[in-house]
């Protein structure tokens, strides 16, 4: 199923797609692009076909990816599992389109990501989106660098027997 969605914020010429395990390829192309170790085809494709997930490709003016955006989602939390914007297009709004795509899920309470230490740009994006630093995984990539944890409570449930 694919559903088009405008972009939260201008992000140029695109729309984000809302895509599932048919899009495994375009989305390995994406992070090939943008990743020193980017999941596979078949990564992306177990990762599309897992209940839960929720993912949106940014088409460029050509119709090729150029952005990609992966959450996982158990009850009213979401794991931002991959969030890619190919260098060209970086800076443009992709980045944040996508990112407000996964935030807008319906009922959401918290969301966690891990971001490599030394990505001032995904780090900025994540501050300008209200994520804080909750910890940090020593080592965790395989160069290495260290993968810091973050998080934002976008709000709370109402308890059991509110308004009654």
């Amino acid at each position: 199923m694919t559903e088009r969605r405008p972009p939260a914020e201008p992000c140029g010429p695109t729309d984000l797609l809302r895509v599932g395990v048919e899009a495994a390829e375009r989305c390995a192309a994406v992070a090939a692009r943008c990743f020193p170790d980017p999941w596979s085809r078949q990564a992306f494709a177990a990762e599309l076909a897992a209940p839960g997930t929720s993912a949106w490709l940014a088409p460029g003016e050509d119709g090729e990816p150029v952005g990609l955006a992966i959450g996982h989602r158990v009850l009213d939390e979401l794991e931002v599992r991959s969030l890619a914007v190919v260098p060209g297009a970086r800076r443009g709004g992709v980045g944040r389109a996508l990112l407000a795509a996964l935030l807008a899920e319906p009922a959401l309470r918290v969301v966690h990501l891990e971001v490599r230490a030394g990505n001032r740009a995904a780090r900025a994006l994540y501050a300008r989106a209200g994520f804080a630093e909750v910890g940090r995984r020593p080592g965790y990539y395989p160069d290495g660098e260290d993968a810091l944890l973050l998080c934002r409570e976008l709000g709370r449930p109402a308890a059991a027997g509110a308004g009654s």
